[in-house]
């Protein structure tokens, strides 16, 4: 929601990102549920879509900010 913030790829295998969401059990499902602090909105949606897609054919596992667990996991 942040303009510039980061997403970093560890090992090919785990990406830690930043604010790319703030309600994970609502936007992993609905990626275009915007919130207030997304200082732009449609860039926010755009940016959160293109990334989970990534991060989805990547296979990549997950960890970061506003997320409901400890360990990186994959997305479903």
């Amino acid at each position: 929601h942040t303009p510039g913030q980061n997403a970093i790829i560890i090992d090919d295998k785990i990406v830690f990102w930043g604010d790319l969401l703030h309600l994970y059990d609502i936007q992993i499902p609905k990626p275009k549920i915007a919130i207030k602090f997304d200082i732009d909105q449609n860039e926010a949606i755009q940016t959160r879509e293109k990334l989970l897609k990534e991060f989805k054919e990547r296979k990549l596992k997950v960890i970061g900010t506003h997320v409901p667990f400890i360990e990186p996991k994959f997305l479903d």
